[in-house]
């Protein structure tokens, strides 16, 4: 091998390294703001269950949203998603809840926030 494929190819490596450590963390974050949102649904069913009703998650959504004005996902939509996948065990059933709230997000033309809460749906399993 000459030094110049030897150069190209030790780039290479190091950049595959770098890309590595940085996946590692995000793949962590993104677990930990699976089980948050997952947390947080449950949380949601079981007040409803105890009959505090529909209203509970408008006004945690206005709760969340004054305390952290810079976290994007705690709207009213967000949170009733999260209601309705911690209620729900099967991947595949996940995620045509998701597809059904995102087909009816696009169709009014607003944002899903988090912005990657898809990825991250389809990142837990």
């Amino acid at each position: 091998m000459n030094t110049e494929a030897a150069e190209r190819h030790f780039i290479a490596d190091i950049k595959l390294k770098v890309r590595q450590a940085q996946y590692e963390p995000l793949k962590a974050v993104n677990s930990n703001l699976i089980n948050l949102y997952w947390e947080i649904g449950k949380s949601i069913a079981e007040k409803q269950a105890e009959n505090w009703g529909k209203a509970i998650v408008a006004t945690l959504s206005n709760g969340l949203q004054a305390k952290f004005p810079r976290i994007a996902g705690f709207s009213a939509g967000n949170l009733c998603l999260m209601a309705q996948i911690a209620g729900v065990s099967d991947k595949r059933k996940i995620c045509k809840i998701f597809k059904k709230h995102s087909s009816l997000q696009q169709s009014r033309k607003r944002k899903i926030a988090p912005p990657n809460f898809k990825i991250l749906i389809s990142s837990a399993f």
